[in-house]
């Protein structure tokens, strides 16, 4: 009868003090065989950490870390695997870098084991738009091998970079770290560190690109809001060639592919023109109550502005009834309501002719004050202001 020799583990000297140290660290397969053989001396645990680091042994000789090809780019240096931020709570505009777990990493242990990936390492990050569960899906690359992918929160945002530095001829490769079998991180950069280093591997900053742009085609970005719509985002491919990383990196739908670096960019133009505006508005608001008060009709001042008159009503009447009168007057109508007077003179209202306070009259009737509102304002009688309006109307 023929019986089969056991090959015995290979034993190597694990130091004691460590030793329980270690077992929490072992991948859930050897976990799960060490507690259901239900034995817990020391020389069994230590017989099952001796095969763990044989197999790691074997599995980290095949081959070694991949280096950074000609054609590749490097995001991040090693070094920054120690400083690189965990937690999301920070501010990512104070941070450069920070850590990612690799998903799915446990379906792939034998592309790891082709890879020979273990400990700190430069992984290749791939594009796959093709993917039939996320079309934004970035996978991480080891020695040709995939080994898993980056979160699909992150996918959707960082899939259009490593696309353009593809269509600038380039690999993005970032450090990571593959602790076991189930366990990987990688380093990647914030948005703000990507557009510093999109900008540093072009010719051009994004600020000096935009200014070399034709007029016309700013000009539509601008009218649409700070945002390349189908028309203007075709016109940005005929700058492929010489600035790739700049450049929509999906013709068939080239508004839907803008680099990532034109959104901080187009961000901060937006803001900028939009204070602009609101200062050119604001001074221009002024104005036109200045003129309202000096007795000009809303369709001169609208004439002027390029204004409906109707807009300039709406405009005039945010302000309060009082700041169409001088000051002068309005004092003369306080004087007026408490000695009991029911009429002023016309100097005493802060008019210099009649026709002057009877213009200011018709202005606030039109911004929709009662004849009531507008007498106390004027030191007049509520029938006084009606007669005054219906006179100006029959008049105009």
């Amino acid at each position: 009868m023929f019986f089969s020799r056991k090959r015995k583990t290979p034993h190597i000297k694990v130091d004691k003090s460590k030793l329980e140290r270690e077992t929490k660290n072992l991948p859930g397969f050897y976990r799960k065989l060490f507690t259901e053989s239900g034995q817990s001396t020391q020389l069994d645990t230590e017989s099952m950490l001796n095969a763990y680091h044989q197999r790691n042994k074997v599995h980290q000789s095949k081959k070694t870390p991949p280096k950074n090809p000609p054609n590749g780019k490097r995001l991040a240096e090693l070094d920054v695997l120690r400083s690189a931020e965990l937690d999301s709570n920070r501010d990512w505009d104070d941070i450069d870098y920070y850590k990612a777990g690799i998903r799915g990493i446990q379906h792939y242990r034998k592309e790891q084991e082709l890879a020979g990936v273990l400990g700190d390492s430069y992984f290749e990050l791939k594009a796959e738009p093709s993917n039939p569960f996320d079309s934004n899906a970035v996978a991480v690359i080891s020695n040709g091998h995939r080994i898993g992918y980056i979160s699909a929160a992150i996918a959707q945002f960082f899939q259009g970079v490593v696309l353009g530095f593809k269509q600038s001829g380039k690999r993005l490769y970032v450090p990571g770290r593959v602790d076991r079998f189930d366990s990987g991180i990688v380093v990647l950069p914030t948005i703000r560190k990507i557009d510093q280093i999109v900008q540093s591997e072009s010719s051009k900053p994004i600020d000096a690109f935009w200014e070399s742009l034709p007029t016309d085609l700013r000009q539509k970005v601008i009218d649409n809001h700070f945002h390349f719509e189908r028309q203007s985002a075709k016109a940005l491919l005929a700058y492929a060639s010489a600035y790739p990383l700049y450049a929509p990196y999906n013709r068939r739908s080239p508004e839907d592919s803008i680099p990532l670096v034109w959104n901080r960019f187009l961000r901060d133009l937006r803001i900028s023109h939009n204070e602009s505006v609101i200062r050119q508005r604001k001074s221009r608001n002024r104005e036109m109550i200045r003129l309202a008060a000096n007795g000009m009709s809303y369709r001169e001042i609208g004439e002027k502005f390029g204004l409906k008159p109707a807009t300039v009503g709406q405009i005039v009447r945010e302000l309060r009834p009082t700041d169409f009168v001088p000051k002068e007057k309005k004092r003369n109508s306080i004087k007026s309501s408490q000695s009991g007077k029911s009429k002023l003179s016309i100097k005493d209202q802060g008019f210099s002719t009649i026709q002057e306070r009877n213009a200011a009259i018709m202005h606030l009737n039109q911004d929709g004050y009662s004849h009531r509102e507008i007498g106390e304002q004027m030191g007049l009688k509520r029938d006084t202001i009606k007669k005054i309006v219906q006179n100006m109307r029959k008049n105009s």
